[in-house]
């Protein structure tokens, strides 16, 4: 799936001495028990550790962004740009963060996709349904002389993700296939707003927001034919969504009351669902589960 990420984790442990903001600027000022010295932030066993899960096929690099900013001045426009696998053992290992010399605090914060950035907020570009996206904690690491002690950076899934499976039911007689599956009560990410640290949404998607576009899905009997990681979607937890299935021989079909472990639940950040729906000769009724993510929930619902 274009930019997906199935899960991922990501953890720093850090704990810094003193020095500069950047590998090269020059070191002035900088006394360590009498001695002026340069000493970076560090990303490793007991200095800056960083771990995922499982990035994108659990062994592909995801390329997360950290803004920096230094005491209370803004944050910088200019990402660091790190590539992270499963294990990850240098954080900053391509570039090498310092503290600054006067004292300030370095604060950090993480995100995935980058997108475009500047003092107060971010835009992603073009947004489909179809990218992941992951915010991490603000982290205050402290000052050089007192560098936060076991502080960390969690990256966490901040959308549902959304997969389909077509079955024929025992009175849907006909061999057909779903030609388009509209989802409807939900927005996509736009951007990050870095006051809040939290996303912000777009307003224009009230006639829905397509599935796939690239094929038809055959109706075939259990366990019945689910769609491409390619074509699922990433979308806004927390609302209520509705369906709009077009199939090939049959028409529209509407699902309208999807439930989750029987109860009239919505989509929930950092879980992937799996909506099952079953094809009868009028009606379709929709199961949903949990899985990927998180704990698998069986879920069920009828659509007609």
């Amino acid at each position: 799936m274009k930019s997906l990420v199935l899960s991922m984790l990501a953890i720093a442990s850090m704990a810094a001495m003193s020095s500069c903001s950047n590998e090269n600027d020059p070191v002035d000022e900088v006394i360590n028990a009498g001695n002026q010295e340069k000493v970076e932030i560090k990303i490793a066993a007991g200095v800056l550790k960083a771990e995922t899960k499982a990035p994108i096929g659990d062994s592909d690099p995801v390329d997360v962004a950290i803004l920096r900013k230094d005491g209370e001045g803004a944050w910088s426009t200019t990402p660091i740009e790190v590539s992270i696998t499963k294990n990850t053992d240098d954080l900053f290992k391509n570039n090498v963060q310092y503290y600054n010399a006067n004292g300030d605090k370095a604060v950090f914060f993480g995100f995935f996709p980058k997108g475009t950035i500047n003092e107060t907020s971010t835009t992603f570009n073009a947004p489909d349904g179809k990218t992941d996206v992951l915010l991490s904690n603000e982290l205050d690491a402290g000052t050089r002389l007192a560098p936060t002690a076991n502080a960390s950076l969690t990256f966490s899934h901040q959308l549902a993700l959304i997969k389909f499976t077509f079955i024929k039911g025992d009175t849907y007689d006909s061999s057909d296939e779903v030609t388009s599956v509209k989802l409807m009560g939900a927005e996509l990410p736009s951007g990050i707003d870095l006051t809040t640290k939290s996303l912000t949404w777009t307003k224009d998607k009230s006639n829905g927001i397509e599935a796939f576009t690239s094929g038809n899905y055959e109706i075939v009997a259990t366990p019945g034919t689910t769609i491409g990681d390619n074509d699922a979607l990433m979308i806004q937890p927390g609302k209520k969504i509705s369906l709009e299935i077009i199939t090939k021989d049959n028409g529209t079909f509407t699902v309208d009351n999807i439930k989750i472990a029987g109860e009239d639940k919505n989509p929930e950040k950092g879980k992937q669902y799996n909506i099952k729906l079953t094809f009868n000769k009028k009606s379709v009724s929709a199961a949903a589960s949990i899985e990927g993510w998180g704990e698998l929930i069986e879920g069920s619902g009828t659509v007609e």
